[in-house]
């Protein structure tokens, strides 16, 4: 009988797991360790070359990390069963270069001294801060995609064990490289929760409890260095998966565990099933400082459509059960409109859907009321921006509002101002596709609005059925929306968003940009050219 072959992407956890499986049954086909997602996704580093280590097995690592050579690996691997993963790896996230390349703060780069000497500009990311886990979340749902694409049948198994604090003889268990489990155990759960999801893991986790490092460990006492009873409950898990499950062997892969969404873990709360009478039967949503006031006044200028009043705003997104006294308050000023052909509702704040994340905005049910308690006919009309160039004026509009004091980090900012989340397109997209439709939803770019804000209404217009009417073309605003407020200058000038943070946006959303190119079949590639974008 032929041997189950496991290849894994990890850390000596994993590879200390595999040692405990029974011989006879499993064989390695191939290892990758020190490889942070983030390094396995973007290019490969040719700004620096990787240090010479004494050990050709570090050696390889490290040159493997530099060159970013998961996805060749991947790409070759054959006859492989099952994929062994953790992700302890990632302890000491990642130094982006200033091309937007990366290293992983390997134990190799910190022992070589090299990360002393990354070209000027690189920028370490530390692990558990937002901008590292967004940016880490996008990479590891690339490599999904990895795996989805050259092992489908393939198993993938996670291996979820707390660090632990203290060992088998009862001593407080040493930090590694000054990590600590204090530090790593509150903020991993998060990250092991997002990888099972895109990768459709088998979770492996050993309950804290029964977790202890181990002091004959061959490689010292560390917090991911543990005592025989803790790999022994992993490969317990790995060869049953539970006291009633089958034994994994040659015979096949592990099974994928499903995955439970968060809608699943409780009843969604029960809403009147009420819809207004007389409400918007036009949405403007979209994102922040595309022209959504300036297109709803246009609009609105025109004598078959009523426009929203400013009380109305935000209508949708209120919170349940107070919500209804709003909207049946909105009726009432609706009903001004109940002979126009179009009634309209605008807000730059309503096209998000938050991933349930710490750094993601809250979680949004703005599509769900816009489906129970809007017009049945209702339409959604987005108006997207470049979302690099979104983030960087969202930056300065916070500034302005007061939010933050300067210098600031774009990454740094309080994640509810949404000015990194709101630019995940995609997500929101799907999102509001699958609960409202997408035949009912149209989206326009800022980009021609900006070139030609006359021919950009004809279409508008167009879209609508809506013949312009004698004197439209008089009467609406032709001039560009813009922010640009003089006293602002000075502090734009003195601090700038820097290269390196337009460059990490750029890879960041770079996901988004290729989503919404599809979906408009328009050739988007002027939003990748960062250098514009201040």
């Amino acid at each position: 009988m032929s041997k189950t072959r496991v290849f894994i992407y990890g850390s000596c956890v994993s590879r200390d797991t595999f040692d405990y499986l029974p011989s006879e049954d499993f064989e390695l086909a191939q290892y990758v360790a020190r490889q942070s997602a983030l390094s396995a996704y973007t290019n490969p580093v040719s700004l620096i070359s990787p240090p010479e280590l004494a050990s050709s097995f570090q050696q390889r690592m490290i040159s493997g990390d530099f060159s970013s050579n998961l996805r060749s690996v991947i790409s070759g691997l054959q006859d492989v069963d099952l994929v062994l993963m953790d992700l302890t790896d990632e302890r000491h996230g990642v130094y982006i270069l200033p091309d937007g390349t990366v290293v992983t703060r390997s134990i190799e780069l910190i022992e070589s001294g090299l990360e002393h000497h990354l070209p000027p500009g690189s920028a370490h990311i530390p692990f558990g801060t937002p901008t590292h886990f967004q940016y880490w979340s996008d990479a590891i749902d690339q490599v999904a995609q990895m795996f989805a694409a050259h092992l489908p049948r393939t198993g993938i198994a996670l291996l979820d064990i707390p660090w632990a604090t203290v060992s088998d003889t009862g001593q407080v268990t040493p930090a590694s490289f000054g990590v600590s489990a204090e530090d790593v155990n509150p903020v991993m759960a998060e990250y092991v929760d997002h990888a099972t999801r895109a990768l459709s893991a088998q979770r492996v986790s050993v309950d804290r409890n029964v977790v202890h490092s181990g002091s004959d460990h061959p490689w010292g006492e560390a917090p991911f260095h543990y005592s025989r009873g803790v790999y022994q409950e992993a490969v317990r898990q790995l060869l049953g998966g539970s006291p009633d499950g089958d034994r994994l062997g040659a015979s096949g892969p592990l099974p994928a565990t499903e995955v439970r969404s968060r809608d699943d873990e409780a009843p969604a709360p029960e809403v009147p099933a009420t819809r207004m009478s007389i409400g918007p039967n036009i949405i403007l949503a979209g994102t922040q400082k595309a022209g959504l006031e300036w297109l709803k006044n246009n609009i609105a200028k025109h004598p078959e459509t009523f426009a929203e009043t400013s009380k109305a705003s935000n209508l949708f997104s209120k919170p349940l059960p107070a919500a209804v006294k709003e909207l049946r308050e909105a009726e009432e000023l609706y009903a001004e409109g109940a002979e126009k052909r179009y009634r309209i509702e605008c807000s730059p704040s309503y096209f998000r859907h938050g991933d349930g994340t710490a750094i993601s905005v809250p979680e949004s049910a703005t599509a769900e009321m816009i489906r129970d308690f809007a017009p049945i006919d209702s339409r959604i009309v987005l108006v997207l921006r470049d979302p690099i160039e979104r983030a960087a004026t969202a930056f300065w509009s916070q500034f302005a509002a007061g939010k933050f004091d300067l210098p600031q980090s774009i990454f740094t900012l309080d994640p509810k101002l949404g000015i990194l989340d709101y630019g995940f397109y995609e997500r929101h997209y799907h999102h509001w596709a699958s609960v409202l439709g997408a035949d009912r939803i149209e989206v326009l770019l800022y980009d021609d609005l900006a070139d030609n804000p006359k021919r950009f209404m004809e279409d508008v217009l167009q879209r609508l059925d809506l013949e312009p009417s004698p004197g439209y073309w008089d009467n609406i605003s032709r001039s560009v929306p813009s922010d640009n407020r003089q006293w602002m200058q000075p502090f734009k000038a003195r601090w700038p968003i820097s290269e390196q943070e337009l460059s990490v946006l750029s890879r960041l959303y770079d996901n988004d940009i290729e989503f919404i190119s599809d979906l408009t079949g328009r050739d988007l590639s002027n939003w990748k050219a960062s250098e514009t974008k201040h």
